[in-house]
């Protein structure tokens, strides 16, 4: 999703991608993803948890100030803090109980994959105008 993010954005300021960026947003969102999960077995350690917000907050930088910032858009500005929004919320979630915790991700789930994807597609096929 971090891709079509960067591809969207891209795509509105009339600006590739780099490939060099791709693999460091895809390097940063590996760091944070592990961090999470060793902090899964290792409980009550507080570095795993600031170690993969910190590679979060990293990595929406690099994609804030190399794709959004330098062109103002409102639908990337828009878009960008939607996904920070909704990004930032399993780090939230993942310091609750199992059970809720469970429940919350197919929550953010069907946000920030399955609404994001469809909106997308329901807006670069102007099945609707805005």
């Amino acid at each position: 999703m971090l891709m079509v993010l960067i591809n969207v954005i891209a795509h509105h300021n009339r600006k590739s991608p780099s490939i060099r960026v791709y693999f460091l947003i895809i390097l940063l969102n590996y760091i944070m993803l592990y961090l999470g999960y060793r902090g899964e077995f290792v409980k009550r350690n507080i570095l795993y948890f600031i170690g993969s917000f910190l590679a979060f907050f990293i990595m929406f930088g690099i994609i804030f100030f190399l794709y959004v910032k330098p062109k103002y858009n409102t639908f990337n500005y828009a878009l960008f803090f939607f996904f920070f929004i909704v990004w930032s919320l399993y780090g939230i979630v993942y310091k609750m109980d199992l059970k809720n915790k469970n429940i919350t991700y197919n929550y953010l789930d069907l946000v920030s994959k399955c609404f994001v994807g469809i909106g997308l597609w329901l807006y670069f096929t102007n099945m609707f105008k805005l």
